[in-house]
Order: C-alpha cells, then structure tokens, then sequence
C-alpha cells in the first residue's frame, strides 16, 4: 500500500433522530487496499455507507475522492465514477433476468444469450451454480449476493463499498468472492468492507478501522490480530471468548423428523432433536436449508413425511399451529415472517405472546416492566422501546426478532441464520442466551452460513447439499480449516 488515497473524508458528522451518529469522523481509504470498518450495531457503520453511497446527505464534513474533492456523494457519483456497491439487502431488478442484471446498461439493450453466455463465464470463475437465463425474484436472498458479486465482477470499479456482503453466504462461497477482492487490490483497486463475521474481516481485509461513539477509534494491520483481539476491543476487555458454549447432558428426543421432502426443494431429510441440544444445519445457497425450517414451521405445508413433537404427530397446517405445540420460529429475513414494521419495538417485541393471548397490541405496564429488565440484562434492545422499526439497524432488528421468542413456553427453537447482522459482541449475548435455552431443556435447529458459529456452539452439525443430507459432523473432534472451505463435503 502507498499514500495515495481512493477515499478521505476528514470531520464528518451526522445527526439522526436526535442522535449524534458521527462525530467528526476522519477516515481514509488508500489505493491498492482492502479497508474493513468494525463496531457494534448502533455505531455508524450504516449511516456512513449511506453517506458515501449518496442516500443521505451529511451535517458537515470533506470528501476527497482519488485526490479530487467532491463537495457531497449523489446517489450516482461511484456508478459514474468507476464505483461500485453491495448493498446489504438486494437492490437487483426482480423482473429482469440474472444475466441481464450483471450485464444491464441503461442506455443499450444486451439479448439474453449474449447476456446469459458471459454471466456464466463470471459464475464459473466465482464457482457460482445459478441458472444465468432465471429472473432474480425466483433466487433466494444468499443467491441474490452472489448476483451482486458478479455484477461487481463485470463492471470492473476501482472502488467498491460493501456492506456486510458475506451475510447468508457458506465459506465455500465466500473464498472465490475473497479471492476476487483482492484480485482488484492487486491491479490497483480499493475496498471499503464492514463486516460482522470476523473470520473473513481477518481473511480478506489489509486495515481494521473500529468505529465507536461517532469516531475511528484504532486502527490496526488485520495481519496482526484475531478474532479474539477484536472482540476485546469492541467491547473493553469485557469478551474474548466468541462461542462461550457450555456441556449439557441430552434428552430424550423432543422431535423426531422422518422422510420430510418437497418436490425439487428437499428429499428424504431424517434426524432428531434432543432435549438440552443445539442442532446444527449447513449448506450453500442451493442446500435448502432455509427450506427446512419454514417446513416444521408451517410456512411450507405441502410436504411428504412426517413430523413428531413429543411422540405425537404434527400435521401439515400453518404457523399458527406450529407456535401452539411450542415451536418458535426466527427466519433468515426478519420481515417475511418476523416484524411488523407498522408497529413500534414494545409491540414487536410482545407480538407473538400477544397472538397466543388474542391481543393486537402488547403495550402494558408489565411489558415494559420486562422490558427494562431485559434492558439491564442484556445488549440486544434499543433504549427506546416505542421507537419505530424503520428506524433501527439491520442487526437490531434483527435482534428483537429473535428475543420476542424468548417470552413464550416454546420448547423447540428454529433459529435460521440469528445473528445475521449482529455485533460480534452482541453475537455472544445470542449464544448465551441459546445456553439459557437448553438449560431449561429446550432443543435448539440453529441453521446457519456461518461454519465456525456451527463448530463453536452446536453438539451435531448436519451437512446439507442439493436438499439432501450429505454428512453429520461432531464439532468436538478437531476441525481444519481446509474442511470448513470445502464445506465437509
């Protein structure tokens, strides 16, 4: 890396909803580097994404881009200034069809086949198994990224900004995306990353920038650290230990799944979950494992195979029916089956006890009661508890989808991806509160992209590929990294 700098903003502020987010924030990106920026959820990292991919203007502040000062980001000044973005959620055209997404221009129309034919010379360089001629709303989210990453790959930037991209994505997916980005450093190009998922920051980054009470705090070479330095550092010391998972002896099984297929989705999946387990489930973006899920769930009723909670039968019905034989449910999207947008964090947060109760709203004295007491006890709540949904981080919605389980008589938690999003320090308060679970003698699925999650806190890891199950692993023998990339298959 030299002096020369792709990006500079020099006292940068910003303010929102009376909360000073930045304050004076002065931050550089050099040429030929790969700049990751850490914090906890609620510190900045979003709002200053935003700001540099034009969405929202800034309080104050100088922005130098290659050299050049501009005098604020537009929502099109990286497009049209060798600049590219990955968003955490997907902005592809849903209509349009994947190779016309990689390669669309807006001012020249490609045929498909042209399109499709160097779409899957890209995915065949990135390992990439999408059909290139399908339209984007029949991929899952995790598939959708990959997308992202092939644009990306097309247009060829000088700079890109991503934020949180590697979210949903198995380690065998992530490596070629790895290999990649620093492709583009090597001929010149610069990466501005934030990343919740340490392993790959430590993989891929040159530079760790952390990012608290409105300012870079430190920065480090990531050569330097690991995982558990970071973790000391977002969090004073406080944590070191990523998967603080603790021994339990099992139970009897609390659900036996048996033969459970959906035509092209799933094919004969069979296992049990234990009392006191956490249950670990693994596999790309083409495994079906967010499928898994919503089928115990309910969301998914047209299924072969049989479902057992507690000896009994579960019969194919709806979600509804799911929660009243004690089944709790976290999806991967937060929106799809989780939060209520319309609603503020009092209301999300009570919103499935209040539907076993027959109440709409859940605004009481004994909620908030509980809710400061949750408050007090934990890092995973906003202050506000009547603050508006639409306001709030990816990672804190997040977390008030997963906690709002937590005050129900569940007995079988499905947990897909839930800490997508999260804080590293907020990911151990998660993980702790799972121990608290099986504790009480509940079984935990926890489906997750992340491998080393998987290894750190389950007590079985199921392998899954193409919609079957293609091995099952003990997290407690020793595991290389060599098989985490493969994907132990």
């Amino acid at each position: 890396m030299g002096n020369s700098y792709a990006l500079t903003i020099k006292n940068l502020t910003k303010t929102l909803h009376d909360n000073h987010v930045l304050r004076g924030l002065d931050f550089a990106v050099e040429e030929s580097e790969i700049h990751a920026i850490l914090g906890l959820n609620e510190t900045g990292k979003t709002t200053l994404v935003k700001i540099i991919a034009g969405l929202i203007p800034p309080d104050s502040g100088e922005f130098y881009y290659y050299g050049k000062k501009v005098k604020s980001f537009t929502s099109n000044f990286l497009k049209h200034n060798g600049g590219e973005i990955v968003y955490d959620q997907s902005y592809l055209f849903p209509h349009f069809s994947v190779a016309h997404n990689v390669c669309f221009q807006p001012d020249k129309l490609i045929r498909l086949t042209e399109a499709a034919k160097h779409t899957q010379e890209i995915f065949d360089k990135l390992q990439i198994n999408i059909d290139p001629t399908v339209q984007v709303n029949a991929l899952n989210r995790a598939q959708k990224k990959l997308v992202d990453f092939a644009r990306i790959m097309h247009n060829n930037p000088r700079f890109v900004l991503l934020d949180e991209p590697f979210e949903l994505l198995s380690a065998q997916e992530i490596i070629p995306l790895i290999k990649m980005l620093k492709e583009l450093r090597d001929s010149g190009g610069s990466v501005l990353i934030t990343c919740h998922r340490l392993h790959d920051v430590i993989r891929l980054a040159d530079r760790v920038s952390i990012l608290s009470g409105g300012k870079i705090q430190k920065q480090l070479a990531a050569e330097e650290i690991t995982v558990s330095d970071i973790l000391s550092l977002l969090s004073d010391n406080k944590v070191s230990d990523p998967y603080p998972k603790i021994n339990t002896t099992l139970g009897r099984p609390i659900m036996q799944v048996r033969n459970l297929s959906i035509p092209q989705l799933m094919q004969n999946i069979s296992f049990d979950l234990h009392e006191g387990e956490i249950l670990g489930f693994h596999g790309d973006s083409t495994s079906g494992r967010n499928v898994l899920g919503k089928t115990i769930f309910g969301a998914m009723p047209d299924y072969y195979g049989h479902i057992f909670i507690n000896g009994a039968r579960l019969r194919p019905g709806c979600p509804e029916d799911a929660v009243k034989n004690g089944i709790a449910y976290v999806p991967e999207d937060p929106y799809s089956l989780g939060i209520f947008s319309n609603l503020n964090v009092i209301n999300n947060l009570f919103s499935v006890y209040g539907n076993i109760s027959g109440r709409i709203t859940y605004d009481t004295e004994a909620s908030y009661s509980t809710f400061n007491y949750q408050l007090k006890q934990t890092n995973l709540l906003p202050r506000n508890p009547d603050g508006k949904m639409h306001y709030l981080s990816a990672g804190m919605v997040q977390k008030i989808n997963l906690l709002k389980w937590f005050f129900t008589q569940s007995k079988i938690f499905i947990f897909d991806e839930p800490t997508i999003n999260v804080d590293s320090i907020a990911k151990v308060d998660i993980y702790n509160l799972l121990n608290d679970l099986i504790k009480k003698g509940a079984g935990v699925m926890l489906i997750s992209s992340d491998i080393y999650e998987l290894a750190g806190m389950c007590d079985r890891i199921i392998i899954l590929e193409n919609g079957k199950i293609s091995a099952e692993l003990n997290p407690k023998e020793k595991l290389s990294d060599d098989i985490f990339i493969k994907g132990f298959i």
